[in-house]
């Protein structure tokens, strides 16, 4: 009979959390006192000669954003100012605040020619690969 209302009690609390598994895990908490970085989506493309990086950032002021390649890690990070005064507050689905993402860069980047836009509240970053010849053939000489 116990083991029997454990399990009730446990696909209870799985049926009611698993729903907020996702948007859990996609904000870090920082410390104790609520300060709380919000992890920034991405969308990452790869083609013969770059990487392309899309992180939507509606409503941030570029001014707000910093893009930072520091020892092969590219760091995105902001913030979304909330300029909004009303007394009640019906909704809350955004995330307003400071937010931050980190992305590992391979071995095969042109660091020194890295290029952001940022146009319409989209930020592309396009990172040139250097062209690596998957086979060749090294002649070998006789001395």
């Amino acid at each position: 009979m116990i083991n029997k209302n454990f399990t009730m009690i446990k696909s209870f609390f799985i049926s009611v959390f698993t729903p907020f598994k996702d948007l859990l895990s996609k904000i870090k908490v920082k410390n104790k006192k609520k300060n709380i970085v919000g992890e920034l989506e991405l969308d990452i493309y790869e083609s013969d000669k770059e990487l392309l990086i899309i992180a939507p950032l509606a409503g941030v002021s570029i001014e707000d954003v910093s893009v930072v390649l520091e020892e092969g890690v590219l760091k995105i990070r902001g913030e979304r100012q909330m300029k909004v005064n009303y007394k009640r507050k019906i909704a809350n689905e955004c995330f307003w605040g400071v937010f931050a993402r980190s992305v590992v860069l391979p071995s095969n980047i042109k660091f020194g020619n890295i290029k952001a836009v940022y146009k319409n509240g989209i930020l592309e970053i396009y990172i040139p690969k250097i062209c690596m010849t998957k086979h060749r053939k090294i002649k070998v000489s006789i001395s």
